[in-house]
C-alpha cells in the first residue's frame, strides 16, 4: 500500500493490475470478482442522475407544451443512454491516469487520509464475500486520530410511555432490580418491601410492592417478553432400566432471530469474517482478537455461496456448560449460548446482545455406589450419563440443524434480507464436561483422553508434539467400523483405541459445527485452577512446609504492596481458595515472596517464571504473529523447565490440563483469543434477562427524551447564545498540559490551597529534612518549566494537595484507552498508600519514581500546573536474589525527592519489596501485572 504523497496529475503510472475491471459509469477500476453486480448498480445510479438532471432541465423552460416536448426527449434520451466514456480512451502512451499500485480500496483510504497514511494504523480486509469491500483504516497514533466512521445511520432509540412496563411505576423496577442483582432471599425482600412501603417512608412510598409475591408476579409478566422456555422429556436405557428425564429449554433459533431483528444492534453485527492488520512503516502483521478475525470463520465464509441475490452469512454461537453454576438446591447444570458474532463487549454483557439461558441439563443420577463398581460398569455408566447429554443436546438444537445446511433467509433490522447459517463455533466447559460433551472417554481412564487429538496418556507432558486431531469425519468413521467389529471384545478395543464411546454425536449432522474444533482451550479451568492452582501452587506449599518458610510466605505476602484490580492476601498459605482469580493473583505477586526461601538457582522459581509469561501472553485480548511466535517460545521453554521440576520433586508429569497446553497456539489462530471462550463469565438466569431488557429501555428512553428536549432548546427562535449566564469555571479547575492539549491525567481527593512557604511548616511530613529548601526548588522548577513565566521571589505561590489522580494511557496490548487509579495518601484505609508511576526517558530503560506528592501550582499569572514529588528508582546491581529469573529487574529507590511534571507520566507502576535482601530500599519490577506492562517491559 503506497504511503507516499499523491503522485501529481501529469505523473503516469502502470496500467492496473490485469485482475481489475474498469466502471465506464463510476470511472473506478473494481476488482473482478462481483464486477457485473457493481456495474449494474452503478448504471442504476447513473440513470437515475442523468433522469434528475433532465427533471431540472425541464423545470427551466416557460412554455408548457415546451415543456412536454422536452419530456418525451428525455425519455428516448434514457432508453438510448450511453455510459461515459472510459479514462483508458485519455491514456497517454497506453498509461492510465491512477496511480501506481491503487486499489479501490486504496482511492478510499486517500479519500479519507489525504496525502499520507497514519503512522501506525489498523487495517481491517473484509472477505471477499462481504457485502462491504472497502478496507478499513483504524489510526493508532500520528497524523489522523478518528476512524472512518460506519456510513448507516446510528440506531436513535424514541422515547416511550412506560418503558418499565410491565411494573406499574418507575420505582417498582428498580426496587426489583436491586434485589434480583443483590439476589435477596424471599424473607429478605419480605422485610425490605415492608420499610420501604411502611415505616422507612411513612407510608407515602412511590413503590406499590408490598411483598414477594407480587414482584415476582411483575417479574413473571416480564418474562414473556423474551424468548419462552419449553418443556421436553428424553429416555435412556442403563442396566436394564429406563430413566426418564424432564427439562426445559429455550430455541436457539427464536433468539438469534430477535438479535438480527434487533435495530439497537444493526452497527455492531460482525456479519462476515475479515483480516485485520497491524501497520507501521512498512512493517505488517496480522493480528486476532475477534472470532470474525481468525481462520476458522474465514473458512467458512469461504464455503457459503455467493449472494443469490442475498449474502449468506455465517451466526455462529458460543455454547457453554458449567456445572460449577449449581448450588446444592439447583438439580441441574445452566447452559448458555452467547452470539460470537457480536463484539465479546455485548455477547459477555446483559441487556441486548447478552447470553441467553437456552436451558438446563438435567443431572444424571447414580442409581449406584461409585466405589463398589467394576471397570466396566463405570465405563457402562459413563456410556449412559453421554447418551443423556447427546439426546437433551441434540433436542435443544434440532431447529439449528437444517438451517446450518440450507440457511434460511430474514429480513434484518436494517431492512436488508441475509440467508443465516447458524453453527457452534466455539465450546466452553471444563475438562470434565469437555469429554462428556464430545462423548470421549474419561480424562482418568481414557488411553486417548484428549476432547481434540489423539495423544496417549503417556504422551500428556509433551506439549510441543503434533497429534492427530480428532475430526467429525474421523471419530464418525471410528463409530462405522465398530459396526462392522465381529465380537464384543473387537468393538471394544476400537472405541478404546480412540477414546471413545459408542455415540453418534449430534453436531456430526449439523454444518459449520465440529464439536472437537469448537471445543476451546479455558484459562479459568486449565489454568487458574489447574495447572497453577491444583499443581504449582499446591507442591510449593508442600516444599515449603518441609523446610520451615511457609510462615515466611505467609508474611511476605502481607506486606506486598497494594495494586489496583489485584486481590491482597494476609493469610495466603492457610486459606483455601476455590476462585480462579484469587489463584492468578497469587501468581501474579508470588516471586518476590518466595526466591529468598528456595535454594539458589532453584527450577521452581524458573518454573513459575516461564508460567506466569505464559499465563499472561494467554490472556492478552489481542495476538500478533509476532507475539504467537513468542508465545510459542515460551511454551518450550515451560515444557523443558516443568520436566525438570517433575524430575526434582517426584511429580507425575502427565495431566490433562498440561497438555491443553498444545493447542493453544492453534486455537487462538481459529477462533480468536482466549478471552472469546473463557468460563469466566458473569452468570445469569431468565429473571435478569428481563430486568437487563427493561433497563436498556427506560436508559434508551432516557436518552431520547434529553435529545429531543437539547434539540427543541437549540431550534428555539428566542434562543440567543449571549442570553445564557456563563459559567463560572472553578480557578483549580484541570489545566490544560504543558502542550496546550487536554491533560490524560485528572487528580482526585483535594486538599484547601496553601502557600507553598507555608508548606514547610503546616505539612512537615512532606517536606523531610532529605528535601530541604521546598519553596525555592519548586520555583526553580517552574521557572525552567515556564520560561516565560517570570516568578520573583516575593510572589507568592499557590499550590493544592491531591491525595489520587486517575491516568490514563493507551495500552500496547490492544490500542485501547486504559486507565490506573494511583494514590499518594498517608492513610488509606488505615495504611499509608505512596504508588509508583512509570514516566517518559530519555533512554530505552524504563523510569520508574513513587509518588510523594500531588501538587496543582497557580504561580502569579495564574496558570495551573500539575506536578508530582516524586522519589525515582535506579537499577541497582550489587545484590542480586537466589535466582535470577528471566526479566528480573532490581531497583533502588533514591532518598532524595524531586519535581516531575505530569505530562511526563505515562502509567502506573508496581513494585515489590525485595523481602530477604536486608535492604529496606530495594525493589523488584512486576512486569507481570498486565499484558500492557508485560509488553512495554519488552517481553
Amino acid at each position: 500500500m503506497s504511503r507516499g504523497k499523491k503522485k501529481a496529475a501529469h505523473h503516469l503510472a502502470p496500467p492496473p493490475p490485469v485482475s481489475h475491471k474498469f466502471c465506464t459509469y463510476c470511472q473506478v477500476h473494481r476488482v473482478a470478482r462481483s464486477f457485473s453486480k457493481h456495474q449494474k448498480a452503478c448504471k442504476q445510479i447513473w440513470q437515475i442522475d442523468h433522469e434528475a438532471r433532465g427533471v431540472n432541465r425541464t423545470l427551466g423552460t416557460s412554455s408548457s407544451g415546451e415543456n412536454h416536448k422536452n419530456e418525451a426527449e428525455d425519455e428516448i434520451a434514457m432508453m438510448d443512454i450511453e455510459p461515459p466514456s472510459e479514462i483508458e480512451n485519455l491514456n497517454i502512451g497506453g498509461y492510465s491516469s491512477l496511480r501506481e499500485n491503487d486499489s479501490p480500496d486504496q482511492l478510499l483510504i486517500d479519500e479519507q487520509y489525504g496525502p499520507s497514511l497514519p503512522e501506525i494504523f489498523l487495517k481491517v480486509i473484509p472477505h471477499p464475500k462481504s457485502m462491504i469491500q472497502e478496507s478499513l483504516i483504524i489510526p493508532l497514533i500520528g497524523n489522523s486520530m478518528h476512524q472512518i466512521k460506519d456510513s448507516s445511520a446510528p440506531y436513535v432509540p424514541q422515547p416511550q410511555e412506560r418503558p418499565w412496563a410491565p411494573f406499574r411505576t418507575l420505582e417498582d423496577f428498580e426496587v426489583t432490580e436491586v434485589a434480583i442483582a443483590s439476589l435477596m432471599p424471599r424473607n429478605v425482600v419480605n422485610k425490605f418491601l415492608t420499610g420501604i412501603t411502611g415505616n422507612w417512608s411513612d407510608s407515602k412510598s412511590p413503590v406499590t410492592l408490598k411483598k414477594y409475591s407480587d414482584m415476582d408476579a411483575a417479574l413473571l409478566q416480564a418474562r414473556k417478553y423474551i424468548v419462552q422456555f419449553k418443556c421436553e422429556e428424553v429416555s435412556a436405557e442403563f442396566d436394564g432400566k429406563v430413566y426418564n428425564f424432564k427439562f426445559q429449554y429455550r430455541d436457539p433459533w427464536d433468539y438469534i432471530s430477535s438479535l438480527v431483528n434487533d435495530e439497537s444492534l444493526m452497527s455492531v453485527h460482525m456479519w462476515n469474517s475479515v483480516k485485520k492488520y497491524y501497520c507501521e512503516g512498512d512493517f505488517e502483521e496480522q493480528i486476532f482478537d475477534e472470532p470474525n478475525t481468525a481462520e476458522t470463520w474465514w473458512n467458512v465464509d469461504s464455503e457459503l455461496p455467493e449472494p443469490d441475490p442475498y449474502p449468506h452469512c455465517y451466526v455462529p454461537l458460543h455454547f457453554w456448560l458449567d456445572k460449577g453454576m449449581v448450588t446444592r438446591h439447583v438439580k441441574k447444570y445452566p447452559m448458555v449460548i452467547r452470539a460470537a458474532w457480536l463484539p465479546r463487549n455485548i455477547r459477555n454483557a446483559s441487556g441486548n446482545g447478552g447470553g441467553l439461558l437456552v436451558g438446563y441439563m438435567p443431572i444424571v443420577p447414580d442409581p449406584g455406589d461409585r466405589d463398589e463398581r467394576t471397570a466396566n460398569e463405570s465405563l457402562e455408566f459413563a456410556h449412559f450419563k453421554r447418551v443423556v447429554y447427546q439426546k437433551v443436546a441434540s433436542r435443544v438444537f434440532s431447529s439449528l440443524r437444517r438451517r446450518s445446511h440450507s440457511g434460511e433467509a430474514r429480513q434484518c433490522g436494517d431492512a436488508v434480507n441475509r440467508v443465516l447459517h447458524p453453527g457452534i463455533l466455539i465450546e466452553s466447559h471444563d475438562g470434565e464436561e469437555a469429554n462428556i460433551f464430545c462423548a470421549c472417554r474419561a480424562s482418568g481412564r481414557a488411553n486417548y483422553p484428549c476432547p481434540k487429538c489423539l495423544v496417549h496418556k503417556d504422551q500428556l507432558n509433551n506439549i510441543i508434539g503434533n497429534f492427530e486431531a480428532r475430526t467429525s469425519d474421523s471419530m464418525r468413521s471410528v463409530i462405522r467400523r465398530t459396526l462392522q467389529a465381529s465380537t464384543k471384545t473387537e468393538k471394544e478395543n476400537i472405541l478404546q483405541g480412540f477414546g471413545l464411546h459408542d455415540i453418534q454425536h449430534f453436531l456430526w449432522d449439523f454444518r459449520f459445527s465440529d464439536p472437537y474444533a469448537a471445543s476451546s482451550y479455558d484459562t479459568l479451568h486449565s489454568d487458574d485452577l489447574g495447572k497453577w492452582g491444583k499443581h504449582l501452587w499446591d507442591l510449593l506449599l508442600i516444599v515449603l512446609e518441609a523446610c520451615g518458610k511457609k510462615g515466611e510466605l505467609t508474611r511476605n505476602m502481607a506486606l506486598f504492596p497494594r495494586w489496583s484490580n489485584l486481590k491482597h492476601f494476609s493469610n495466603v498459605s492457610t486459606t483455601t481458595f476455590g476462585d480462579g482469580q484469587a489463584f492468578y493473583d497469587i501468581l501474579k505477586c508470588i516471586l518476590p515472596c518466595i526466591v529468598q526461601l528456595l535454594p539458589r538457582n532453584s527450577i521452581f522459581v524458573k518454573c513459575i517464571r516461564t508460567y506466569q509469561r505464559y499465563r499472561l501472553m494467554i490472556g492478552l485480548t489481542c495476538m500478533s504473529e509476532r507475539r504467537l511466535q513468542r508465545l510459542s517460545g515460551i511454551i518450550e521453554k515451560y515444557q523443558d523447565e516443568f520436566l525438570q521440576l517433575c524430575n526434582s520433586y517426584k511429580k507425575n508429569p502427565n495431566f490433562p490440563k498440561q497438555h491443553a497446553v498444545n493447542h493453544v497456539v492453534a486455537e487462538i489462530r481459529a477462533k480468536g483469543t482466549t478471552d472469546n471462550y473463557s468460563t469466566r463469565m458473569a452468570r445469569i438466569d431468565e429473571k435478569q434477562e428481563a430486568i437487563a431488557r427493561i433497563r436498556m429501555a427506560i436508559d434508551n428512553d432516557i436518552a431520547a427524551r434529553a435529545k429531543i428536549k437539547a434539540e427543541a432548546e437549540t431550534n428555539n427562535d428566542d434562543f440567543k447564545a449571549d442570553s445564557q449566564p456563563n459559567l463560572v469555571q472553578s480557578v483549580w479547575a484541570a489545566p490544560e498540559n504543558i502542550d496546550g492539549q487536554s491533560p490524560h491525567w485528572k487528580f482526585g481527593s483535594p486538599e484547601k490551597p496553601i502557600n507553598s512557604r507555608a508548606l514547610e511548616t503546616e505539612m512537615p511530613t512532606l517536606c523531610n529534612l532529605s528535601f530541604k529548601e521546598f519553596d525555592d526548588r519548586l520555583r526553580d522548577f517552574l521557572s525552567l518549566c515556564l520560561p516565560t513565566e517570570v516568578i520573583r521571589y516575593e510572589d507568592p505561590i499557590v499550590i493544592r494537595l491531591y491525595k489520587c489522580v486517575s491516568v490514563k494511557y493507551q495500552s500496547l496490548e490492544d490500542w485501547t484507552e486504559s486507565c490506573d487509579i494511583l494514590r499518594c495518601n498517608r492513610q488509606f484505609h488505615g495504611q499509608e498508600r505512596y504508588d509508583c508511576i512509570l514516566s517518559e526517558s530519555k533512554s530505552s530503560a524504563l523510569q520508574f519514581s513513587r509518588l510523594k506528592a500531588l501538587l496543582r501550582c497557580k504561580p502569579p499569572s495564574g496558570r495551573l500546573l500539575d506536578v508530582a514529588l516524586v522519589q525515582k528508582f535506579t537499577a541497582y546491581g550489587k545484590w542480586k536474589p537466589n535466582t535470577i529469573w528471566d526479566g528480573c529487574k532490581v531497583f533502588k529507590e533514591n532518598a532524595c525527592p524531586s519535581f516531575l511534571l505530569m505530562d511526563e507520566v505515562v502509567r502506573g507502576a508496581l513494585l515489590a519489596p525485595a523481602f530477604g535482601s536486608g535492604e529496606n530500599a530495594l525493589y523488584y519490577f512486576m512486569d507481570i501485572v498486565d499484558g500492557d506492562m508485560y509488553l512495554r517491559a519488552g517481553n
